[in-house]
């Protein structure tokens, strides 16, 4: 039941905010609803559809993996390698700027390479000629809504960089929405890497002994 509210809400939301309520494509509406039900099921009832989620996820880790090593092995401790201290709270030691967006770097890239030889533009006429009939969008926009499940809302983009000056405004917005809909990998790096545990013992400011009160 709370589900279903959720959908009601937020189908109610995204209409109240639309500049143009009268061409709102609503058979692209019903087909992701619809689309995000079977898929739900797919990942939850078939053992063989969850594991090839966790076999793409794999490979988004394999590549997260070997990109911090090799900004370890240029950057050093800045990169995520062995610190030449000792750090006294974790995660302290953590730098955005050495340690994501390097990822972001390495796909774009990959995204160059990959169009340079004509895989990309296959996998984005794959993903077209399969949503094109369901929910009547492109392939570079499904492209760039599948790809968030593994990679975060900027290299998403970056893998149908080709593609950006032909999509449309909704288009646009479409993928910036998935964007900010789920958690990537490299967000959860972040997250995970910035926690503090507060330690049970106090710290040493609070063991010092007090000095005595003047009389």
């Amino acid at each position: 039941m709370q589900a279903l509210a959720g959908f009601v809400l937020l189908l109610a939301f995204a209409w109240t905010l639309s500049d143009n309520k009268r061409e709102i494509p609503w058979r692209t509406v019903i087909g992701g609803i619809v689309l995000q039900i079977v898929l739900a099921v797919l990942l939850t009832r078939v053992a063989g559809a969850r594991d090839a989620v966790l076999l793409l996820n794999r490979l988004a880790d394999a590549l997260q993996k070997a990109t911090d090593q090799g900004t370890a092995f240029l950057f050093g401790y800045l990169g995520g390698g062995e610190l030449p201290f000792a750090e006294t709270r974790p995660g302290g030691a953590f730098i955005l700027a050495f340690k994501i967006l390097p990822l972001v770097l390495v796909i774009s890239a990959i995204s160059s390479v990959l169009f340079y030889w004509g895989v990309l533009q296959a996998v984005t006429g794959a993903f077209a000629a399969i949503l094109r009939r369901s929910l009547g969008i492109d392939g570079p926009l499904a492209l760039a809504a599948a790809v968030h499940i593994f990679v975060g809302m900027i290299e998403a983009p970056l893998l149908v960089r080709p593609y950006l000056r032909a999509m449309q405004r909704g288009e646009m917005f479409a993928m910036m929405t998935c964007g900010t809909a789920g958690v990537a990998g490299t967000v959860m790096v972040i997250y995970g890497a910035t926690r503090w545990v507060p330690s049970s013992s106090p710290p040493p400011s609070a063991r010092r002994p007090r000095s005595p009160l003047p009389r």
